[in-house]
């Protein structure tokens, strides 16, 4: 197998952002919107990946804070647009949308830019547990704030009547995934 340079990986990761980012308004003006809509689509998170394998450890850690920071502040402000006259589902899923991303982006980076370490098979494993049943309770919190829309005043108590529930079951179903994809690579 040969080894690619780290360069070479920017480099590429670069141009394949370039193309991506040259494309995607062009897809939101164009006729051709679902012939062309997988080249962003693709060409963007895989330049990303290509760029973010070209970092150094330290680097890798603060792209991962910025990606983080960007998640955490397009989803809020998509939440908060969504919702604005609902004040509980807004800070449920504020709060539970702000801690998902914190858990996928920022605590790894923040990892990777004080120890300058790589995370290992395991604990990687163990650690996809967190954001994964954070996951879940995110879509848990979105379903509730579904069915309580009509009444704002319900979902303080619906939410809080299954909420151990769907701690507890969204642990569960992490477990479930994170011990399928550890036995399929081990």
């Amino acid at each position: 197998m040969v080894k690619i340079k780290a360069e070479t990986k920017l480099k590429v990761g670069i141009i394949l952002l370039i193309v991506g980012l040259i494309f995607a308004p062009i897809v939101s003006i164009s006729t051709m919107t679902l012939v062309l809509l997988p080249i962003p689509v693709i060409l963007i998170p895989l330049g990303l990946i290509i760029f973010y394998r070209g970092l150094s450890i330290q680097n890798r850690g603060i792209m991962l804070i910025i990606i983080g920071g960007i998640f955490i502040t397009l989803s809020t402000l998509t939440i908060n647009n969504a919702l604005r006259l609902y004040r509980e589902p807004i800070l449920a899923l504020s709060t539970i949308n702000i801690i998902f991303w914190v858990l996928c982006f920022v605590v790894p980076g923040v990892v990777k830019i004080t120890k300058k370490i790589e995370f290992d098979e395991k604990t990687t494993y163990l650690y996809m547990l967190a954001p994964l049943t954070t996951f879940w309770l995110l879509i848990y919190t979105i379903v509730i704030a579904g069915i309580a829309s009509s009444a704002p005043a319900t979902f303080a108590s619906l939410y809080s009547q299954y909420f151990i529930i769907a701690v507890g079951g969204g642990f569960l179903l992490s477990l479930i995934i994170v011990g399928i994809s550890y036995l399929r690579y081990y």
